[in-house]
């Protein structure tokens, strides 16, 4: 009994310190760029519905897509402009704390002398049962500090 009660407890304390690290950590989000226009309007979205993903040309439809849309929401954002650009690559999402952290390390020089760069949209998709606060969570964009 005694040998039972002590793995159960080694078993319990390194769950617990997995799930601490996970913490610390943060959870990384799947992101990608989209490479076609949606209608709508300004710089952030969270689109939460099926419904609102096809209104806004974000998805086609499709029993696939609507079964997506009843599992996740998706935020959008843009991504560069202007003096430089950003490519998908350089994009890290990580999830900490009820915190969103958007990190690309833009450039810290001069802008260059020829054109403007165009941005992107991101996408990144959020379980709505892996983090059922969702709706709630803040948005952190390293770039603009």
């Amino acid at each position: 009994m005694k040998k039972n009660i002590m793995v159960f407890t080694i078993i319990l304390f390194l769950s617990c310190k997995v799930a601490q690290n996970q913490t610390k950590k943060g959870d990384k989000l799947p992101f990608r760029a989209i490479d076609y226009s949606v209608k709508w309007e300004g710089k952030v979205r969270l689109v939460t519905t099926y419904k609102e993903a096809l209104r806004i040309r974000l998805t086609s439809k499709s029993k696939e897509n609507e079964r997506f849309y009843s599992k996740n929401a998706v935020y959008l954002f843009e991504v560069g402009g202007g003096c430089f650009g950003a490519s998908p690559s350089e994009i890290s999402v990580i999830l900490k704390n009820s915190i969103i952290n958007i990190n690309w390390e833009e450039p810290n020089e001069l802008c260059p002398e020829v054109g403007e760069m165009s941005a992107f949209w991101g996408e990144i998709i959020i379980n709505k049962k892996d983090y059922p606060n969702y709706e709630r969570l803040k948005v952190k964009y390293y770039w603009e500090e």
